[in-house]
């Protein structure tokens, strides 16, 4: 959904307006096939986090399984081109310079990954990385607290000084895409076209989700499209005798 005016928008563009970058999305993950977009500020970084989920290729991916973080200071140059060959050439039209990728941690635990996006190239400075890891701190926290339950308006009473350090999200109107629970890249429509999968072609969940993926992925789709299109039952994808032959 763009330009609506929900909580997690609000907290997706607050973190933006206190960062040198131009977009961000929020993305919690479990898993490479368990992701569920929480927030992002616009369609840019939307289709950014979408074609990395459809591909099983990208930058919050290897963010997310190592923990750490992901700076690319040109996502035209020549050494993100040969790390992530597919994502690049699906995002070039974007005309993305620079792409951040962080893990969000919550303790010990990693909760998913934020993105960050610029239209011009070059690294983040040292006062440019500190801005942002300390906004993510606040922002990670207001989104856990809106998926437990509490409004802006109470998560801010509890943290009022430290949003009002690094900036406050005080009236900003939600410029995102989805909400908090909304937005879903990984969620129940994929998990259930994917169980109707497993029954349809008689393999396991790993494969069945591999099928989704690929599909989506020759016809040029979203996941989500195709997962609707199977739950709807406009599509059924007939059992492959080869493992891994992508449908024409």
């Amino acid at each position: 959904m763009v330009g609506g005016a929900d909580p997690a928008g609000a907290v997706c563009a607050a973190f933006v307006a206190a960062t040198p970058c131009d977009g961000a999305a929020f993305t919690v993950m479990s898993s490479d096939s368990v992701r569920e977009l929480w927030c992002a500020s616009d369609p840019v970084i939307a289709r950014v986090a979408s074609v990395q989920f459809a591909l099983g290729e990208g930058p919050a991916l290897e963010a997310f399984t190592t923990s750490r973080p992901v700076l690319i200071a040109d996502l035209g140059s020549a050494d993100a081109m040969a790390r992530w060959p597919t994502f690049t050439a699906e995002t070039a039209e974007l005309q993305i310079g620079g792409l951040f990728v962080f893990p969000m941690h919550l303790g010990a635990l990693t909760l998913g990954v934020c993105e960050l996006y610029r239209r011009t190239t070059g690294q983040l400075s040292v006062p440019e990385l500190g801005s942002v890891l300390r906004a993510l701190d606040i922002r990670t926290l207001s989104l856990l607290s809106l998926r437990a339950g509490e409004t802006v308006a109470d998560h801010e009473a509890n943290d009022h000084e430290a949003n009002n350090a690094d900036g406050s999200i005080d009236g900003v109107g939600g410029d995102g895409v989805g909400a908090a629970g909304g937005g879903v890249l990984g969620g129940w429509q994929v998990h259930q076209a994917t169980g109707m999968l497993i029954a349809q072609l008689g393999v396991g969940a790993e494969m069945a989700f591999a099928r989704l993926r690929a599909h989506a992925y020759a016809d040029g789709k979203d996941m989500l499209v195709i997962a609707e299109d199977i739950i709807a039952r406009r599509l059924r994808l007939e059992p492959d005798p080869s493992p891994g032959v992508v449908e024409s």
